[in-house]
């Protein structure tokens, strides 16, 4: 594992802001195509209200726009697993964890998505890598920020896993409010439309419940994987434990790969703010 010193040297390198690059355009690609999946569902179930004149044609466009919204959705997890490759290439290199998952041929595959990422998008990724969490428009620069100096390689490495949790969790929370209220309008949409037009309802919401499903399974999975961080997080002398640090980072990689995204507009909106109150809260608890 790498030093504090290391750590702060290793995500400012040139390479390594073009990978945080990457892996942030490609999470926020990854939730544009779900937000137009989700999109596509909601279409598809609107189509149970408009009446039938033509039986064919009823089930045809719902089916059609079915077809679109699974696309969009698998198309969706593909980006995201690819930035949370990315991303946990980004921790392996900068925190110094070696994992043997990530062999010459993965690396270098990284690599050429990266430099296609760049090349398409030179401006932007010029801007981000020369921008910080307290800039205007958020970017990649000091990713890692330290507020005290850490005296071991394992102190440093956990203070950047502890600060990936703080960000994670505090942008998860207002996804249940979202969910209660679709699974809400789902029920009563299923319970109207099976009363006048079963096999209509069902096609006209399939897309909406294949979305709503794997959602719910996700999101799941990921209140799992965050009460696993939050326990280990929460051990004595944890960052003197390279076995429950190492623990650790599997959760935050795992934690990555679903579709359960942080929303970039809440991100960028909040970033500042969230960055100066995490800095405060650690001072607070210095005293």
């Amino acid at each position: 594992m790498n030093s504090q010193k290391q750590i702060i040297q290793a995500q400012n390198k040139i390479e390594m802001l073009k990978c945080q690059f990457a892996a942030h355009f490609c999470y926020n690609k990854g939730e544009l195509l779900n937000y137009i999946s989700w999109t596509l569902s909601i279409i598809g179930a609107v189509l149970v209200l408009l009446p039938v004149y033509d039986e064919k044609y009823a089930l045809i466009i719902p089916l059609i726009v079915d077809f679109m919204t699974i696309i969009f959705r698998m198309t969706a997890k593909r980006n995201i697993k690819l930035a949370a490759s990315l991303r946990s290439y980004f921790d392996d290199t900068v925190l110094g964890f070696h994992n043997p998952k990530f062999s010459t041929e993965t690396v270098n595959m990284l690599w050429e998505k990266i430099s296609i990422i760049e090349s398409r998008h030179s401006k932007k990724c010029q801007r981000s890598i020369i921008s910080t969490d307290q800039s205007e428009i958020p970017g990649m620069k000091d990713w890692y920020c330290f507020h005290k100096d850490c005296s071991t390689n394992e102190e440093a490495v956990f203070e950047c896993q502890r600060q990936n949790y703080w960000w994670t969790e505090k942008e998860y929370r207002i996804r249940k409010y979202i969910y209660a209220v679709l699974t809400l309008s789902l029920y009563v949409a299923l319970t109207v439309g099976f009363y006048s037009y079963p096999l209509k309802t069902i096609i006209c919401l399939f897309g909406i419940i294949v979305n709503l499903y794997d959602d719910i399974r996700e999101s799941k999975k990921c209140d799992k994987i965050m009460q696993s961080i939050e326990t280990i997080i929460n051990m004595q002398d944890i960052d003197k434990n390279p076995t429950q640090i190492l623990a650790l980072q599997s959760y935050i990689d795992s934690r990555r790969e679903l579709l359960i995204t942080e929303i970039d507009l809440i991100h960028r909106k909040n970033a500042k703010n969230w960055s100066t109150l995490y800095e405060s809260i650690y001072n607070s608890q210095k005293k």
